[in-house]
């Protein structure tokens, strides 16, 4: 479907995410803009929320805690939006974390011992300990496990519970947390809700997890204040906004990396050009509508000009739609900002390492994270070719690559039994009970 200006909205949207994840503050918010021009704002809310948690997790919270805010407002904000856009290419590359997915990664190897990947230092306070006495083994090895901040030990045994198990168990440590993050946890719980992303309830238990383990050492700088947008880019809107529906207002061309395996064109053989879409638009109410039929703009035009069923109503779309000039007269360079050949040569197969380096990995490189995972050799993209670039690979998403990968996990998962809890802590007594003091000393929720 073609977007306010003629533009593949799949691109669009994953320009915009690219150019958060590249920095390019300007772009990003020229592609924010033409979503908002196009009616199509959830779904850049749906790109900027998966671009923040594949890139920075847990890292920048208070951008999170804004988005989810703004958007249980009756009414978008667009302000805020692109205020939240600048903030998510201005954030500090250092703060990009792809926790989640290393975790998920980690817990895929994790699944196949009969035992934790890390025993427990101490049992739980008491309130937990009251709380989950009616539970088994297994379940109370992971609130024990998550209460002590053990996270891949948690997921390990959280893979063993039911959902209700481990909703009630996260809704036990909710009360006892800091307060911006009790309201991320909340909006990471209904997050197809107001993100529109529909990850699967395994991915939101494992972001919960993790802002579980947020020290509070680490609350000042999750919640620090964010940078807003510069002059330079309310004036950009603002020169955006009184070209709107003219030709001039195409500023920026579909940036060529963000479209292979993520849309339309990057998984399309070279020989089939997107441009005879972009032809069609203007030229007769038939083939206009099959390029328009699902962008929000569009189809109001359409039904306010009452389907172009007659000639007069046909013109007033056109006028409308095409101020300056119908598509199909445009030069060839304005029509290659929007449209152009595919990405894949006859025969060729798709990279996965191609685009994993853009949407995955930060700075095009193997990533590991230490934070999680006290492993120098583990690396997320090896751990990634070991589990999916056997797969044949298609179009794909973020969304659609954690949903391949979560079914890689689960079928890998041993139902573990645990008869005895004695096991999964230290052996020594007076070892456990000096543990238990340290652990309780430390402990952020006081206890």
């Amino acid at each position: 479907m073609l977007s306010r200006h003629l533009y593949e909205i799949d691109e669009v949207k994953s320009a915009l995410q690219y150019c958060c994840i590249e920095q390019k503050t300007v772009e990003a918010c020229f592609w924010l803009q033409e979503l908002i021009d196009s009616d199509e704002i959830e779904i850049a809310i749906s790109g900027l929320v998966e671009v923040y948690l594949m890139k920075y997790g847990t890292a920048r919270l208070e951008w999170f805690l804004q988005m989810f805010r703004m958007c249980n407002e009756p009414i978008y904000d667009v302000s805020v939006l692109n205020s939240l856009t600048c903030a998510l290419c201005q954030l500090n590359k250092k703060d990009m974390d792809v926790s989640l997915l290393s975790l998920y990664l980690a817990c895929t190897l994790d699944s196949k011992k009969l035992f934790p990947p890390e025993k427990l230092l101490s049992g739980g306070p008491d309130w937990l300990e009251t709380a989950i006495g009616h539970l088994n083994p297994i379940e109370k090895f992971f609130a024990r496990a998550l209460i002590n901040r053990k996270i891949r030990s948690a997921i390990w045994a959280m893979s063993s519970c039911r959902d209700d198990i481990i909703m009630y168990i996260i809704n036990l440590c909710i009360p006892y947390m800091y307060e911006g993050l009790q309201i991320c946890i909340k909006a990471i719980l209904n997050l197809s809700d107001w993100s529109h992303l529909q990850y699967l309830p395994h991915t939101r238990y494992v972001i919960c997890c993790m802002m579980i383990a947020i020290q509070h050492t680490e609350i000042a700088s999750i919640f620090a204040p964010l940078n807003g947008p510069s002059h330079l880019i309310l004036n950009k809107i603002q020169e955006w906004d009184m070209e709107t529906g003219r030709v001039s207002r195409r500023r920026y061309k579909i940036p060529h990396d963000c479209l292979y395996a993520s849309t339309k064109r990057g998984i399309q053989l070279r020989a089939i050009n997107s441009e005879s879409n972009l032809i069609k638009m203007g030229s007769n109410p038939m083939e206009t509508y099959r390029v328009i039929y699902d962008c929000s703009y569009w189809i109001k035009l359409w039904t306010h000009c009452n389907g172009c069923l007659t000639d007069e109503d046909w013109e007033l779309f056109c006028e409308n739609a095409f101020p300056d000039d119908i598509p199909d007269e445009w030069s060839i360079e304005e029509r290659s900002k929007s449209h152009g050949p595919g990405l894949v040569n006859a025969g060729e197969a798709l990279f996965w390492r191609r685009w994993l380096r853009l949407w995955i990995t930060p700075y095009s490189i193997c990533a590991e994270n230490k934070k999680y995972i006290n492993n120098d050799h583990y690396l997320v993209t090896s751990a990634i070719e070991e589990l999916v670039l056997c797969l044949p690979m298609e179009q794909l998403s973020v969304d659609g690559f954690i949903f391949r990968l979560i079914n890689i996990i689960q079928n890998t998962i041993k139902i573990v039994g645990i008869c005895d809890e004695e096991y999964l802590l230290p052996k020594n007594d007076e070892g456990l009970k000096a543990m238990i003091n340290l652990s309780k000393s430390f402990s952020v929720f006081g206890m």
